[in-house]
Formats: C-alpha cells, structure tokens, sequence
C-alpha cells in the first residue's frame, strides 16, 4: 500500500503488511533534486505507511521548512510499485491543463483531484528512493471522524460524498479507478478559494478499466489483484479481482454507511476475505435488511441509500454509471433532512432551509407532494355584492358599517316608513352604479332561464315559473303600482311572500337595503 497521513488512530484493528522498508533517519537538513534539477529542502516527517513516508518540503533551500509550508515530498523505495503506479497516473492522467480543460467543460470551478509538482529518485542514508512533489492538504477525514465520535453529520457526510462523486467522474473520464475509497484518503482542502473542500488522494492502486482505444475491458478475474485495497470499503467486484467504474461507487455506499455512524456487518471478521465477500453478497440481495441491520437508530437516510445501492447493483460490468442521478439522489437526502445543499463541507454548524425554501425545493425535486393550488372559477376576482344572485337574502359580504344583527329587528319599524320610497330610492342608486361600472352586473332578483338550466327539479321548476309570470304582472302593474298596497315587490322570494300571506299584515313590501337608517 502506498503510504497514508498519519493519525495516530485506526477504527479496527487490521494485520500490518509484511514490509522490509524502514524508513532513514532525517537527522540534518536534506536536499533533493528531481528530474529539472531543481532542489528541495525536506523538513519534518508528517506520514508514514507501509512502503514510505511523507516529509515537509519547501524549495527555498536556504531556510528551515516551516509547518505552514505549501509542500510535501511523498517518497518510497525506489524498487516499490504504489508510488511508480500513481507517478504515472499523475503524468497521465492529472496535468494541471487536463483539469482545468475538464472543469471548463463540466462548468465548474472546484474539483477534488490533486497533481503534482515534479517528481524524481534520490539517494536516502544510501537507500535508492522515488519521490514525487504535491501541494500540502489540510487533515485527512478519518481524523475528522474521529473527531466527531466517529459519526458526521447527514449534511456533512452526503455532502463529502457528492464531492467524491464528481472526483470519480473525471478518474472514470480518464479511462481509471481509484480502488481504494475511504476517509483515510481523502483530506481536506487549503483555505484558497480554488482549493476544493476535499481531495481523494492516494492512486498507488489505480488501474485502466479500459483500453487505450476506448473499449472496456473483459471481465477478467485476475487473482494478483484480488482482495486489493480495503477489505472492509472493498467491493465484490475487487474480491474476485475485477476491474470496473461501479466498483468505486459501492466501495464510496460502504463508506457513506460509516460516516453516518453505521456498522457494517462483517466488521467482525476482516481477517477472512471469503467470509467478507459472502457478507456483502448476501447484503447487497436485500438491501433494506442491510441498512436496516447497520443503520438501526438512522431512518432518515435509508430512503436515499436504498435507492442509492439498489442503483449501483443494477450496473452490469460495462455500463457507465449515471453520475447526475447519483449526485441528485445525495442532494435529496441533505433537502428532505431540512438542510441547505450549498455543497459547502462543514462539520459543526448546519446551514438549514427556512420552511418555503424547504417547501419550494422538496415540490421541485418530489420529495414531497405538491401543495394543491387553489384556484377560482373565475379568471378574476369580483368584488364582493351586498346580495347573492338569486335572491335579496343579505349575505355575509355585507358593507362594512352595515347592522348585520337580526336580533333587534322589528316590523313595525320598518313599515312605520316609507317602505316604497326607500325602495324606489335604493333601486335608482344601483341603476347609476350600474352605468357607471364597465362590467356587467346582474341585478340581485334575477333568475337563470330556464333554457340555462339543464336538468331542474320540479321545485325549481315551480319557482320559475312562478318568477316568470311575477315579471309580466310587475311590468304590467308598474305604472299603477305608486300608492297601490296590494303591489308585491319582486324583491320577495316565494317563501317570503308564503309567510305574509299567512301573518295577513298590512302590506308586504320589506326593505333588506342594508344602508336604510331609521328615523
């Protein structure tokens, strides 16, 4: 294995690999050249790992190297393969021109992929090395996990592994895979505003999925390779040695289970590939009982993780993996969460989504069903009328002012005026508000036609008719209607006139203006 940052801390106790590198003593000041013969000054040993170490480095040979440096030299044996493997990959696949040529494309500004700065081979207490130049990084996220009670966050751990994601889509571009996801390998990024929050580091097991013509290649398990990287992140395709993109993505589901404080199952038995390898069968063949068996006391991520793995076991072996779908599917879980999707990778504070952004941004993206729109049958709104359509009865939209308390009403007040005159009177005014409004109003005692109705009940019927035959004798008695008692106002409904009829009052005339004022 290629050698990892130091944090003095591992999650499970796993066998140290059988190497016979040791590391030289860097008691003085030592200066390297790489292959343009510039010089470098390494300071203070920061990493150390199976097959090298990671130093300090600054290329102003003449001073001490601090520790805010913006240097490090990764150096190994010169005889061991990590370090030449991941140099090539680097010169291959990780020019700074090739990136930037990608961010142009995929139009965006901050990618979690590093490059280096040169490379070379040096001599070490006389101990033939290979060394390569890259930026310094900030912690690495297994220390932060560590950090935090070994549980991130849902905001912070979807929102790393959206990063992650939009990191293995520009390896995959390339014609790579990383095979070897996890926190230990991935660090976080400078204070520059072009540096990314997090970087995946570390290709010493970087291997072409393809060829150079483009075609994928055969699935092929080759032993040499099997069982490479870490057995508990490892996929079931890298059990059996198999080089493919969706390897990366299930090993990335593993890790996504951890941050979030998850255990997986065959962390009791690391020390047996097979038996690993069968748990994993078993666990991706029913993958609601694998979240819920390592997630007991996490519900709300399930949904998105079990659509997450579902997606990543439906790739066959040469298919290229949806990697919108996949980023869209983590967004959705930091939204449903209640959390702002700013991609901004945070561990303590939480940007949260005020509740109509939370309302707005889950109809979009369907988290939730959508609100019911309510909508009127009109395509505006009318103002509201002191009578409903069909008859005078005084409705609830009254003019403000108006007495709407029935409780003092009295007939004998009414009648003791002019009921005629007020009548007359109040007519007269909505005839002039009538002229003067554009629209056209339907008067309060009007009735629908009877060609307007399509299916009426005999009731209805009656009372049409009943109107119809009101109108005629109205517009017959008209003239002679001025001080004549016996005169009935087309203002009264059936009802009304009913009841008069059996009180026998005096007249039958009533006013419902709600504008009268008694005398």
């Amino acid at each position: 294995m290629a050698p990892r940052f130091c944090d003095n801390m591992t999650i499970h106790k796993r066998k140290s690999p059988v190497t016979s590198f040791k590391a030289p003593d860097l008691r003085g000041a030592e200066i390297i050249s790489d292959v343009t013969t510039k010089k470098w000054r390494l300071g203070k040993a920061i990493g150390v790992g199976a097959f090298g170490q990671i130093f300090l480095a600054s290329d102003d040979i003449l001073k001490p190297v601090s520790p805010d440096t913006s240097f490090i030299v990764k150096m190994e044996p010169y005889t061991s393969g990590p370090l030449f493997v991941e140099r090539n990959f680097y010169l291959r696949a990780a020019k700074t021109d090739t990136i930037q040529e990608y961010m142009q494309s995929k139009k965006v500004t901050r990618l979690g992929v590093p490059h280096i700065y040169s490379f070379g081979t040096c001599f070490l207490r006389d101990v033939h090395m290979r060394f390569i130049v890259m930026p310094k990084y900030g912690a690495s996220i297994q220390s932060m996990l560590v950090k935090h009670g070994n549980k991130f966050h849902i905001k912070t751990a979807f929102t790393l592994a959206i990063h992650v994601v939009e990191a293995l889509e520009y390896i995959h571009e390339q014609g790579y895979i990383h095979a070897d996801i996890k926190a230990l390998n991935l660090v976080l990024g400078s204070d520059d505003k072009s540096s990314a929050p997090v970087y995946l580091i570390d290709y010493g097991l970087v291997a072409r999925y393809k060829y150079r013509d483009g075609t994928h290649k055969e699935f092929v398990q080759d032993h040499r390779m099997a069982n490479a990287g870490t057995i508990e992140f490892s996929s079931r395709d890298s059990h059996k040695g198999v080089i493919c993109r969706r390897s990366d993505l299930e090993s990335l589901g593993y890790c996504l289970v951890t941050w979030l404080g998850g255990d997986l199952p065959w962390e009791e038995f690391l020390t047996d590939p097979e038996r690993v390898e069968s748990a994993k069968e078993d666990a991706m063949l029913d993958i609601k009982d694998f979240l819920a068996t390592a997630l007991p006391s996490h519900p709300t991520p399930s949904r998105e993780l079990f659509d997450y793995f579902t997606y990543i076991s439906s790739l066959e072996f040469a298919t290229k993996p949806d990697y919108k779908y996949i980023k869209k599917l983590l967004q959705a879980a930091i939204v449903r969460a209640g959390f702002l999707c700013d991609l901004k990778l945070t561990f303590d504070s939480h940007a949260r989504l005020d509740r109509k952004a939370f309302k707005r941004i889950a109809e979009r993206e369907n988290i939730v069903p959508p609100k019911k729109i309510k909508r009127m049958i009109a395509g505006y709104r009318k103002p509201c009328a002191e009578y409903n359509e069909i008859t005078s009865r005084v409705t609830r939209n009254i003019d403000k002012g108006a007495n709407t308390s029935f409780e003092d009403f009295n007939w004998a007040q009414v009648l003791a005026g002019n009921p005629e005159k007020i009548i007359r009177e109040h007519q007269g005014r909505r005839k002039a508000k009538d002229r003067k409004s554009e629209e056209r109003v339907t008067p309060p005692h009007s009735c629908p036609a009877m060609s307007e109705l399509d299916n009426p009940t005999p009731i209805m019927l009656k009372l049409m008719l009943k109107r119809s035959a009101q109108r005629k004798r109205t517009e017959s008695q008209r003239k002679n209607s001025r001080g004549n008692d016996n005169y009935v106002s087309s203002t009264l409904t059936y009802a009304m006139e009913e009841v008069i009829a059996l009180r026998n009052l005096p007249t039958r005339r009533v006013l419902r203006s709600s504008s009268r004022k008694l005398p």
